[in-house]
């Protein structure tokens, strides 16, 4: 018997560690060290974009709304709307509507790999634009149309002069805008040991028809152009046989680029629990200070971000932030506001239903001896597991407890009776794996796109 359950218990262990210097070569995407992948790039570039509007609206004396996508939220983008007013009466309020949205996008291949695309609406004119380059000149260009109007900036102009697009109608390689060309790894290579094959086969061959196609027929000799034809298409067909064998035989590899360490998000609540804390509004900074500090506590294995939470009232606009603790899939967010000489303490915990995904193959070309294809990364779906769900669990506990702790010694120290109720409300955890996938309609109608778009 104890033989047996020795057994089982080496069984159920855990793998051993892997070797000192061992290769791994399980199937996980790989991830760009720290903060240096191309997206992470791509998210100062947005946040650099948003202060400067920002600055400039602040500089003009005006406050317009200015938001940018939350973490995690793809294709990044900076969006601004103004109604400037500019007349009033007591019934009514004139204003002026203009909108821009600036939208920040990564393409891994390209020599420039962050594009900006920049839509513009003021009145009834609509500019629209997308380029790898946004000085910070047109950009304020574009900001200074979006209130004042005038010429229109040159983002939106075309690129090449009107006097060299006429040239290029009738000279080729004159008149054509620069292009963004792919990076000299991902170019594909045309001239390769199959296509040398291939073309000095059909080259042979054809000097052999070219030759029996100019020597005169005559009935004196024993000559027969008709076996040089079959010779010239015998060579011809080698050739490309061969070539094809060649480049079947060459092995495939693919190229991946290297996530960002941050995750795209698209959550669902899981649990939730909040509370009103007596008397933490009076020194409201300290009493937040310290919760943070509980809920990170200096935790290596928890993620954690300050995020601005933006949002549209029925009468104006409000914005909250909010401390956002990740591990795995699961996600927190913290919330602390002040209600007058009390504050507001809550969390909702997240189950996370994307991930970054290998996409399509962008190009291709030779490397080596072996076949290369470039492949995407785009925004994909990920179902959550039971594991996934554990460790929403133990990341909601875990934070849950610190803060307890922290908000009742806030309320000793200050001699602060108080019956709060610290219960956290609990979700539907059958539903918390189910609540992300698409309803049998949805998901027939996404069938029906697929297969429109393959037809």
């Amino acid at each position: 018997m104890a033989a047996v359950e020795t057994l089982i218990m080496r069984t159920a262990a855990a793998p051993a560690p892997p070797r000192p210097g061992s290769i791994d070569a399980r199937p996980a995407l790989p991830v760009s060290a720290g903060t240096d992948s191309l997206w992470d790039r791509a998210a100062l570039r947005r946040d650099a974009i948003a202060a400067a509007i920002e600055g400039y609206f602040e500089r003009r004396g005006i406050r317009a709304w200015v938001r940018k996508s939350k973490p995690g939220v793809y294709p990044l983008f900076v969006a601004v709307d103004s109604w400037l007013p500019v007349g009033e009466t007591d019934i009514t309020a004139t204003i002026d509507k203009s909108s821009l949205t600036i939208t920040i996008s990564v393409a891994p291949y390209l020599e420039s790999p962050i594009l900006y695309k920049a839509e513009l609406r003021r009145h009834a004119k609509h500019f629209s634009a997308e380029h790898w380059e946004l000085p910070a000149d047109e950009q304020d260009e574009i900001v200074a149309y979006l209130l004042d109007g005038g010429k229109r900036p040159r983002f939106f102009a075309d690129r090449v002069p009107l006097a060299l697009r006429v040239i290029g109608a009738f000279i080729p390689l004159v008149g054509h805008a620069q292009k963004n060309k792919l990076i000299r790894a991902a170019r594909p290579r045309f001239w390769t040991a199959p296509t040398a094959i291939c073309v000095s086969a059909l080259a042979v061959a054809g000097l052999v028809a070219l030759n029996a196609l100019n020597v005169p027929s005559d009935p004196n000799t024993d000559f027969d152009p008709t076996l040089q034809y079959v010779l010239a298409a015998l060579i011809a067909a080698a050739g490309i046989t061969v070539a094809a064998l060649l480049t079947q035989r060459r092995p495939v590899v693919q190229a991946i680029p290297k996530q960002s360490l941050r995750c795209p998000r698209r959550e669902f609540r899981v649990d939730s629990w909040h509370v009103s804390v007596p008397g933490a509004g009076t020194h409201f900074d300290e009493f937040k200070r310290r919760i943070y500090g509980a809920a990170r506590s200096d935790d290596d294995s928890l993620e954690a971000s300050l995020e601005v939470h933006q949002n549209a009232t029925p009468r104006g606009f409000e914005e909250r932030e909010r401390l956002v603790l990740g591990k795995g899939q699961a996600t927190l967010h913290l919330h602390v506001y002040a209600f007058a000489n009390d504050a507001f303490v809550g969390w909702d915990s997240h189950l996370n239903w994307h991930r970054w995904a290998e996409g399509g193959v962008i190009s291709s070309t030779v490397q080596n001896n072996r076949s290369v294809e470039f492949k995407a990364l785009e925004v994909g779906v990920h179902l959550p597991t039971e594991f996934d769900l554990i460790e929403a669990d133990v990341l909601t506990e875990t934070v849950h407890r610190r803060v307890v702790e922290q908000i009742k010694a806030f309320l000793k120290e200050r001699e602060i009776e108080a019956d709060l109720d610290f219960k956290i409300i609990r979700g539907d955890r059958s539903r918390a794996l189910e609540e992300g996938k698409p309803d049998d309609k949805s998901a027939k109608k996404s069938d029906r796109q697929s297969r429109t778009k393959a037809g």
